[in-house]
């Protein structure tokens, strides 16, 4: 089993892109990851996505007449079709809480929300967000998965990106 503090080794080069070395991070309690994650996935989008907030709102005038528009980024996850420009934002968003000194998320936290909106893209949508590797996004999806402070629903969204890339890296052989 992984080392729920360390991120996945099959992601180095993303951990380098984030600067997500794990040392001299600060290690918060499971009780708090969980208490984090559920206030950012449930606060209204435009407060979840901090300074983002003026691109929120032209994407959000750019959806498609008929699209549910998510309230929060919990909504945005479990949408069958979510956009993808939306999808984008948020894991710009969980990029550079990942880099940024003082961020108001954990790293580990922002790195989960980054798997996840690349993952969701994938299944989703059938975009790419990232150029990261099939083997890469795998071995950060299981970090992800591993982490005791992740959701049943979230854990199940992974399983199924796992499942779903699992499943075309095979066919591609």
């Amino acid at each position: 089993m992984n080392d729920p503090k360390k991120p996945p080794q099959d992601a180095t080069a993303l951990l380098t892109l984030l600067k997500l070395s794990g040392e001299g991070e600060q290690v918060f309690e499971i009780r708090e990851l969980t208490a984090v994650m559920t206030h950012q996935l449930r606060a209204p989008l435009h407060l979840a996505l901090g300074s983002h907030g003026e691109e929120l709102r032209q994407i959000m005038q750019r959806l498609p007449a008929g699209q549910q528009a998510p309230k929060n980024l919990e909504e945005l996850l479990e949408q069958s079709r979510p956009s993808p420009e939306l999808l984008g934002l948020a894991k710009r968003f969980a990029k550079t809480c990942s880099t940024e000194q003082g961020s108001a998320l954990p790293r580990e936290l922002a790195l989960v929300l980054y798997y996840l909106t690349i993952a969701a893209a994938r299944m989703r949508c059938g975009v790419r967000l990232s150029e990261l590797s099939n083997d890469a996004l795998v071995g950060g999806l299981v970090w992800c998965r591993d982490q005791k402070w992740l959701s049943e629903p979230l854990c199940s969204l992974v399983n199924r990106a796992l499942t779903i890339l699992e499943t075309d890296e095979a066919a591609d052989r």
